[in-house]
């Protein structure tokens, strides 16, 4: 639903709501249409228009269950996996970050992807920053609230970085890199904003070792993308 809400845009604050909104209209429509369309002659017609209906009846309805359930759900998830982790986690909690001084459309992309980052991955932490990782522009989850000095910002390094395990992440340093206690596995992916600006896009996770597969690892590159085009 996160990913929902991130391609339709911030309309509304509460993710829950997109689904059922989706399913309500939708629902609306195929009444309309129903009720509009004319007379079909043929039984064979009558019954494959009924199970065309009847198809799309119940995706609207899975779209509101998916809304009503959608909650108790992921808290219940969240309680007994990596919600339930950050209270003793290292670093500061928080739900979200900005700089207040960003543009509101750059604004809302980042805290979009962020959310959409944090949410669909087993991320303790999300973090952007600008000025070659000096400036934190948007943050969610458990951070370290100091600029990373890995050296391949200064090099100007493309490739993503990915510590898969705890090894990797010892052999960077933690005082080159904001990664709280108890990080096990970390993401950092290189951002080239407009104007020549370097950034990095941050995710760390203390749930395990070897925490983003290939496809997630793809995914954030695609949202850095994203941001690199937007922010």
């Amino acid at each position: 639903m996160a990913v929902l809400q991130f391609t339709l845009g911030s309309w509304t604050d509460d993710e829950f709501l997109a689904p059922a909104f989706l399913g309500v209209a939708g629902a609306a429509v195929l009444v309309a249409s129903h009720m509009a369309g004319e007379p079909v002659v043929g039984g064979a017609a009558r019954a494959a228009l009924a199970a065309s209906e009847a198809q799309a009846a119940i995706l609207c309805a899975a779209l509101v269950a998916t809304s009503v359930l959608g909650r108790p759900l992921a808290q219940l998830a969240g309680a007994r996996g990596r919600l339930g982790r950050i209270q003793s986690a290292g670093g500061s909690f928080v739900p979200l970050v900005l700089d207040d001084t960003l543009p509101e459309p750059a604004q809302a992309e980042l805290a979009w992807a962020t959310y959409a980052l944090y949410t669909q991955t087993d991320s303790t932490g999300v973090s952007v920053w600008d000025r070659g990782g000096t400036r934190l522009l948007c943050c969610r989850g458990v951070t370290a609230f100091q600029p990373p000095q890995a050296p391949w910002i200064d090099s100007g390094q493309q490739a993503a970085q990915y510590l898969a395990d705890k090894a990797a992440v010892a052999r960077w340093g933690r005082e080159a890199w904001p990664l709280p206690a108890g990080t096990l596995c970390a993401l950092a992916i290189p951002l080239r904003f407009p104007g020549g600006n370097d950034g990095v896009l941050l995710l760390t996770s203390d749930g395990g070792e070897r925490m983003y597969p290939a496809k997630e690892r793809l995914w954030a590159r695609a949202l850095a993308d994203k941001l690199e085009a937007t922010v």
